[in-house]
């Protein structure tokens, strides 16, 4: 498992950019399994704005709600994930 005890969603809680569009509409969610994540970052090298691998090893959504000029960069990095562990919505 790839989800340290201290963060249980991997998710920071007081990140900017996980707030509605202008239409107050929600563009995309992202969610990942935590579970199945291999923390391998290659959705970070596709779409860094959204994933980061850090330092402890693990991987962290930096963006729950991205806009939907990053539509195209977030499914490339579902897509490229080797376990399939990220969901776009």
């Amino acid at each position: 498992m790839n989800t340290p005890n201290n963060t249980p969603n991997n998710t920071p809680n007081n990140t900017p950019n996980n707030t509605p569009d202008n239409t107050g509409e929600n563009t995309m969610k992202v969610t990942v399994d935590f579970d199945s994540c291999a923390s391998t970052g290659a959705c970070m090298q596709v779409c860094p704005e959204v994933f980061e691998v850090r330092n402890d090893g693990y991987l962290y959504i930096l963006q729950e709600n991205p806009g939907p000029e990053l539509a195209a960069k977030v499914n490339e990095a579902a897509d490229m994930c080797p376990t399939a562990a990220i969901t776009v919505e």
